[in-house]
C-alpha cells in the first residue's frame, strides 16, 4: 500500500470512527438529520475534487517532485539531514495552512471562506464543507510555499494526511471529557475549542 492510498482510507477509517463517536459522545444541538448533511457536504467535497482532479492531479505533491527534479527551492540548496529537512518542511507548510487560515478572513477571501462557516450545525462534515475556489486557492498556496521550500514529495503527502485529519477531528460532534480536553488543546485544535470559533458571535471567531 502506497502513502496515497493510506491518505485515502485512514480518511475513510477516520470519518467512520468520528461518526460512531458522534452517535454516542455528541455534544448536542443537531437539528437536520445527519444523512442530510452529509449528503450535501460530501455532495460539494466531490464538486471540488473532481475539479482539482482535472487542473491539478496529484495537488501539492506534483509540485514537490517538480521541485526535486529541477533542483529548486531552499532545501535543495542546502545539504539538510534529512530529519531536519521533514521538521522543517512540516513546520513550515503548517504555518503557511495558518496564515492562509487567518487571511480568508479578511474580504474578499472571507465571501469564500464564509461558506464553511454558515454551517447552522457543527459535526465532521462541516470538515469538508469549503467553496471549491477556496480550496482551488489554497492549492496554489500550498504548491508555492512546496516548491520555495524545496519539500519532499513524502513529508507534503504526510502533511494532506494530517491536515485532512485535523480538518475532520477538529468539527467534529465529540465533546471530549475535561480532563482530556484541556491538555490536548495545549497540543492540537480540539473540537471544544474550536467550536467557538465557528460561533455566531463575530468577536469569538
Amino acid at each position: 500500500m502506497t502513502l496515497e492510498d493510506s491518505r485515502v482510507w485512514i480518511f475513510v477509517g477516520l470519518w467512520l470512527l468520528l461518526a460512531v463517536l458522534e452517535s454516542f459522545a455528541s455534544a448536542g444541538g443537531r437539528q437536520s438529520p445527519r444523512s442530510l448533511r452529509w449528503r450535501r457536504h460530501l455532495g460539494l467535497a466531490g464538486l471540488y475534487v473532481l475539479m482539482l482532479r482535472i487542473i491539478a492531479p496529484g495537488g501539492a505533491v506534483v509540485g514537490a517532485l517538480w521541485a526535486d527534479e529541477n533542483h529548486a527551492g531552499l532545501l535543495q540548496q542546502v545539504q539538510w539531514p534529512a530529519w531536519a529537512g521533514w521538521a522543517l518542511s512540516l513546520l513550515v507548510l503548517d504555518l503557511a495552512i495558518y496564515w492562509q487560515h487567518r487571511i480568508f478572513h479578511l474580504r474578499p477571501l472571507w465571501w469564500l471562506h464564509a461558506v464553511h462557516h454558515s454551517d447552522n450545525e457543527f459535526d465532521l462534515s462541516t470538515g469538508i464543507r469549503f467553496h471549491p475556489f477556496e480550496i482551488l486557492l489554497s492549492l496554489i498556496w500550498k504548491i508555492c510555499v512546496v516548491v520555495a521550500l524545496g519539500a519532499p514529495a513524502e513529508v507534503v503527502l504526510l502533511y494532506e494526511i494530517i491536515l485532512s485529519s485535523m480538518a475532520l477531528f477538529t468539527h467534529a460532534d465529540v465533546r471530549l471529557p475535561e480532563s482530556v480536553d484541556r491538555p490536548l488543546r495545549r497540543l492540537i485544535v480540539t473540537p471544544n475549542m474550536h467550536r467557538i470559533h465557528h460561533s455566531t458571535r463575530q468577536y469569538e471567531t
